[in-house]
């Protein structure tokens, strides 16, 4: 490398200052002194000798290509500013002129809320399911999440009869309801099908049905005494089949719940304002208004896993009741399809449009838990079902 003498620098410092780059000044000392001129060596030796860069000591009298270049940028970008503000400008100015458009001194119209007065907001419908009336649930093994025995069962069902009569008659104006629908679907009693459940019940089999037909009774008789009249539609469940294994011959009458229809009946049988309709088949359809409704106990619905949960065997099972009414009806010139399918037995309060999923009185439990199955308070639902729009409103009733 060669040596730069304080002579030589000083003659650097010249040369910058008759150049406009430094570029320029580095390749006119080589030219003048024979060698390279290291960009990185001249920024080193200034800094040390002077405590400046080299740029420091170019021509200022002329803007060079650097400058030049900056000055340019920053012109563009004050141009491009200034476009911008133009624009904001004139929107400003638009949006004015659409204001200044505008009738200032309009009035606005006074909209006189309607007078309270007797409404016709349609028939309500309590579905009662999945009581599971004789079953104990110790707290204890579901993590205090819930209890469950004969007791428990009279309370809940009787706070399920008051507050429908409170839902219904302090919530809406001065309602006027034709009558009450009871849809009665399945499991009402816990029954005898597992060991485990026939070994913990409290209560015998036929104890746990006289126990819960006077309290169905007692409740259906309240109803008839705000609304005027009950009709209960009845189907069975599973859970109060005498054989172990499920049948499909005679099953229903085969059924302890077949027996506590009629039995309830019996005992209701001089109060002409409540009507027990008990099905021989697993389920059975009513009318309401305009709406056609199918009530089954949901037992005969598969599937259930996955992220899904039972959503799927729900809009599967609902489908192919579809279509097989729809087939039956025109073979038979019957008419048996509906518009709304009520189901219980999954224990999960879930309505939609086209079917309505049962919650359960008797709650969480040990099957729920170890299964890993969401946790619902004990519910049933309760809705309302309009002349032209079918159901309506949709209030579950919580037991505890």
């Amino acid at each position: 490398m060669p040596k730069w003498t304080d002579k030589k620098i000083k003659r650097m410092v010249e040369i910058l200052g008759s150049s406009k780059t430094v570029s320029d000044a580095y390749r006119a000392a080589e030219a003048e002194f024979g060698h390279t001129v290291s960009h990185g060596h001249m920024r080193v030796l200034f800094s040390r000798d002077f405590g400046k860069p080299p740029s420091h000591y170019l021509n200022r009298d002329e803007n060079s290509a650097d400058e030049l270049l900056l000055l340019k940028r920053k012109l563009e970008s004050t141009n491009r500013r200034i476009k911008e503000l133009e624009k904001e400008s004139s929107n400003t100015a638009l949006i004015k002129s659409l204001l200044g458009r505008l009738d200032t001194g309009a009035e606005v119209e006074e909209w006189a809320a309607p007078s309270p007065k007797t409404v016709n907001h349609g028939t309500p419908t309590l579905f009662l399911s999945d009581l599971h009336h004789g079953e104990v649930v110790r707290p204890g093994e579901v993590e205090l999440a819930n209890e469950f025995n004969s007791e428990i069962s009279r309370q809940r069902i009787r706070r399920v009869f008051e507050r429908t009569c409170s839902l219904l008659n302090d919530t809406f104006a001065e309602p006027d309801w034709p009558e009450i629908i009871v849809a009665v679907g399945g499991d009402i009693l816990s029954g005898n099908i597992h060991e485990e459940i026939r070994g913990t019940n409290d209560q015998p089999i036929f104890d746990a049905l006289v126990d819960v037909a006077m309290c169905l009774a007692s409740g259906l008789k309240m109803l008839a005494d705000v609304f005027g009249k009950v009709r209960v539609p009845w189907v069975v469940g599973n859970h109060g089949r005498i054989d172990k294994k499920p049948r499909y011959k005679a099953a229903v009458e085969d059924n302890y719940e077949y027996m506590l229809a009629h039995y309830l009946g019996s005992l209701l049988s001089d109060d002409d304002r409540i009507r027990v309709e008990v099905s021989d088949s697993f389920s059975i359809s009513y009318k309401v208004h305009n709406t056609r409704y199918l009530l089954t106990h949901g037992d005969g619905f598969r599937g259930g896993s996955g992220i899904s949960g039972p959503i799927l065997p729900w809009t599967l099972g609902d489908h192919r009741l579809r279509k097989q009414r729809q087939a039956i009806d025109r073979y038979k010139e019957l008419e048996t399809s509906y518009d709304v399918l009520l189901f219980g037995h999954w224990h999960q309060y879930f309505p939609t449009p086209g079917f309505i999923a049962n919650g359960s009185l008797k709650g969480f439990d040990e099957f729920a838990y170890k299964r890993g199955f969401a946790f619902q308070r004990p519910q049933q639902a309760l809705w309302i079902t309009h002349p032209e729009r079918g159901p309506t409103f949709h209030m579950p009733v919580f037991g505890d």
